[in-house]
């Protein structure tokens, strides 16, 4: 520890060796290493770079149990944290303490072992990570989790993807809900009401939110996730709502990426760069779609009915589903503080929208101009039955050629697009839901929990002193209990 003191003073390397959470030694390892550059910085210059972003540093590290994290959990904090400059201390250049950012988080990678993390904000030309999970994925994602995990854990997995790929959850405020966070289950309308706990820690108000499930899911979804929630009850309000049949703490949270990325290699037969971030960027995007573009389009590519588009609009805006509020209200389901969030980061639609709008309005151009533009002569023009109205011709009759002739122009045979082509019929959503494992009490048991339940019983506990033995939920225990010669 010699080389801490130094050229350092005394008073301030100590404090590394004092009792100090890791937040505040990072702060404390890079202030010294400041101190002991060739370019040493005043001491002015110093409390300046803590002015600037020490105190949120303290603020939203405080508490965090960051065991485990991985570098999505690290970006997502430090987004948290430069949306409160900007938003509740009125911070107009982002760039500079995210770069501050930067660089206490490089002390932290080196001397403190924190995964590398790059914070867009502190870039100066920002280039958004974007991430959208297809319909198709979802579904062929929940497909494998029914053929391929053990029926005791199914219906927990299922009910986690769901939730992320509907809500946009983050991984810990999803790892985070127990039991009593679910409410209104007995009208069958739940809302997830976020709000900390030992586990989860939320650093700012708009965090501490109602999240309306019973709006964001499909109604297949949504009666399988009640009869999911219904099945865990017994074990008590307080207990984590995905966590393992034997274990009451939540699911490391590693878990759910590497399956996410396992079960995309095994559908694709290929390796998938993702973050499970990208659920997140996926219901934004398609809550906006819903929300703001035409039906055709949200159906799409959320897979949601046109029926439910209308129950999801009622559910997060009210009566008046068409108010100017959409973005407040998307953003306010999502826990960020300000909308331009919501749609700088994780809008990845905003194009396509625009240019569905387009392809709809009524836009004539003079044949002329159109050929300087697009290199297509009259004689094609004709050929492909395109009727021009005087010396104009509409873009929405071209719309084929463009398309054809801008993507498949090198190819002899059409590509298919099988985002637009292969819809998910309710008939396919309604039997991948079909079987609830939690059902069959023999298969959502393990056979030791079930002997332990039965020789309890014989040696005379009670059926809940035996339910708390076997690990067995005291609903299912009472049923299993009264089954004969078992």
């Amino acid at each position: 520890m010699d080389w801490f003191t130094h050229g350092v003073d005394k008073e301030i390397s100590i404090l590394l060796t004092e009792q100090r959470s890791l937040y505040e030694k990072i702060i404390v390892q890079w202030v010294i290493l400041l101190l002991k550059s060739p370019k040493k910085p005043e001491r002015t210059t110093i409390d300046g770079y803590l002015g600037v972003i020490g105190y949120e540093w303290c603020y939203f590290y405080k508490e965090q149990d960051i065991d485990g994290w991985d570098e999505e959990d690290f970006a997502d904090l430090y987004e948290d944290i430069l949306e409160y400059k900007a938003v509740e201390r009125g911070n107009t250049d982002i760039q500079y303490p995210a770069k501050l950012l930067q660089r206490l988080h490089k002390v932290a990678e080196k001397y403190f072992d924190f995964p590398s993390v790059t914070i867009k904000q502190a870039k100066t030309q920002i280039k958004v990570r974007s991430e959208w999970v297809s319909p198709q994925a979802y579904y062929a994602t929940l497909n494998q989790i029914k053929i391929s995990i053990d029926s005791i854990e199914r219906d927990m997995l299922m009910s986690l993807f769901i939730l992320a790929y509907r809500t946009g959850m983050r991984k810990k405020e999803l790892l985070g809900l127990k039991i009593n966070d679910i409410e209104g289950l007995n009208l069958g309308e739940p809302s997830a009401v976020l709000r900390p706990n030992s586990y989860r820690k939320l650093k700012t108000e708009i965090s501490k939110r109602r999240v309306p499930i019973f709006a964001l899911l499909t109604p297949t979804e949504l009666r399988f996730f009640n009869r999911y929630v219904r099945s865990r009850r017994g074990q008590g309000e307080q207990t984590y709502i995905f966590s393992l049949s034997t274990d009451s703490q939540p699911l490391p949270s590693h878990v759910p990426l590497q399956l996410f990325k396992k079960i995309m290699e095994d559908v694709t037969n290929k390796e998938v760069g993702f973050a499970f971030h990208g659920f997140r960027h996926t219901a934004i995007t398609n809550l906006a779609l819903v929300l703001n573009a035409r039906s055709q389009l949200a159906t799409a590519l959320t897979g949601y009915s046109e029926n439910h588009i209308g129950t999801l609009k009622r559910g997060v805006l009210g009566v008046d589903a068409e108010g100017p509020d959409k973005w407040y209200a998307l953003s306010g389901i999502m826990g960020h503080l300000s909308i331009k969030r919501s749609f700088e980061y994780y809008h990845h639609a905003a194009t396509l929208m625009g240019t569905f709008e387009l392809a709809d309005a009524d836009i004539r151009l003079p044949a002329s101009i159109f050929t300087n533009i697009t290199g297509i002569e009259n004689k094609r023009i004709k050929e492909n039955n395109i009727i021009a109205q005087g010396d104009s011709i509409a873009l929405r009759d071209v719309a084929k050629l463009l398309f054809k002739d801008s993507t498949q122009r090198y190819y002899k045979n059409s590509i298919k697009h099988p985002i637009f082509t292969a819809n998910i019929f309710e008939s396919a959503e309604v039997k991948l839901f079909d079987s609830f494992s939690s059902d069959e009490l023999l298969t959502r048991y393990g056979i030791k929990q079930i002997t332990t339940l039965l020789k309890a019983v014989q040696n005379d506990y009670t059926i809940k002193e035996a339910a708390s033995k076997a690990t067995i939920m005291l609903a299912d225990a009472e049923v299993l209990g009264r089954v004969p010669n078992l």
